[in-house]
């Protein structure tokens, strides 16, 4: 009897081992991310333009979004340099700008299309110089989930169409960010 009890003993302090030692499930390279970077100012802007992944960051890999805020406009920029091959290069602009409505930006969701018309504009420039942007029939949308005077961080999530004075396009899906200004 004494054994029996030193066995179930033995097995459940293997059981409890066994099951405090689970192995993190960590991204794998080429994984996406579904969810936007926590709120920290971390420099990241990224998206996936015409379904390949764009990152801002600089040659280093270094995220390199930044921000400028005045109240009732935001802009929110990216570059991507890449180090040896500047037709990686490009960049991402959003604005929102509700400066003729004297109202300040708050987390919420804006139009982007072409300003005054909608709320804001985007941009992306890709290094064989197609500056696409948003306009009336081309358009997308920026949601600010964090905008944190204080700490001087905004954060949210944003997509949309931009459209070439040559016709050229870029599709602008999933993008998120987490950024600062000064």
């Amino acid at each position: 009897m004494k054994s029996h009890s030193i066995v179930i003993v033995a097995l459940f302090i293997a059981l409890c081992v066994m099951n405090g030692c689970k192995q993190d499930k960590l991204p794998t390279e080429g994984s996406t991310i579904d969810q936007p970077p926590p709120p920290i100012g971390s420099g990241v802007l990224r998206a996936n333009i015409d379904g390949s992944p764009w990152v801002a960051e600089d040659a280093a890999g270094i995220p390199s979004g930044t921000s400028t805020y005045s109240g009732n406009i935001i802009h929110i920029s990216g570059v991507r340099s890449v180090a040896g091959d500047t037709a990686k290069s490009g960049t991402i602009d959003l604005i929102v700008d509700l400066g003729t409505s004297n109202a300040e930006i708050k987390p919420g969701t804006y139009q982007l299309g072409t300003i005054p018309a909608q709320e804001g504009e985007a941009q992306h420039r890709d290094a064989m110089s197609c500056a696409c942007r948003t306009n009336s029939a081309h358009s997308g949308s920026i949601t600010i989930t964090v905008l944190d005077v204080d700490r001087k961080v905004v954060s949210g999530v944003f997509d949309f169409d931009g459209f070439g004075v040559d016709g050229q396009t870029h599709i602008v899906r999933g993008g998120t960010f987490d950024v600062t200004w000064k």
